[in-house]
């Protein structure tokens, strides 16, 4: 520890003193200091970047599974345009060709029926999964975010053993904490 010194007791005016008001010295923040703390609060702590809003990190999370579950809805629907083309094509050809339906008339209104169900139950399949995505994309209705996500697991299409591993991964992106509350932030600001 030093020794104190003569000087250490002596307030003279040879010395500097900071706390002397009559330097027109003033105590007041000045701007670039409140600067300097609100990018302080921006930036992240360990890494050299600004730090992102709740919301932006949502919108980071969500985006794969969103864009993945958009684009299985429009494989389903061009799915379902293509079942229809060839079912309009082939007409009642295709009936009269299976080999287990010769003699059944039960069958061949069964498949009538679904000839015509079928690509409807496809476009609503892709339809509602395309618009899941597209909400799970812009934060928006989680309720309806979760509802398509299941919808896409369902085996209404050949696009289910797609939807299946895409459903369940918008499900645990839709369940996170960090998506939970930008889905909460975006209709705090659309109200």
């Amino acid at each position: 520890m030093p020794h104190p010194d003569d000087y250490d007791y002596d307030r003279g005016d040879d010395r500097h003193d900071d706390r002397r008001r009559d330097d027109d010295y003033d105590d007041r923040r000045r701007d670039d200091d409140r600067d300097r703390d609100r990018r302080d609060d921006e930036y992240d702590d360990y890494e050299e970047r600004p730090r992102r809003s709740s919301r932006k990190r949502a919108l980071e999370k969500v985006s794969l599974p969103a864009i993945f579950l958009m684009i299985l809805g429009g494989l389903g629907l061009a799915f379902a345009i293509f079942r229809t083309v060839t079912d309009l094509m082939m007409g009642d050809e295709a009936m009269d060709n299976n080999p287990f339906m010769k003699n059944d008339p039960g069958m061949k209104d069964f498949q009538k029926t679904m000839m015509i169900l079928g690509p409807i139950l496809n476009v609503i399949w892709a339809v509602i999964v395309f618009f899941g995505g597209l909400c799970l994309k812009r934060l928006q209705g989680r309720g309806y975010v979760m509802f398509a996500c299941v919808w896409a697991m369902l085996p209404c299409s050949l696009c289910c053993l797609l939807g299946l591993p895409f459903g369940i991964w918008g499900l645990v992106v839709a369940n996170d904490e960090i998506v939970k509350r930008g889905f909460a932030a975006t209709a705090r600001s659309e109200s």
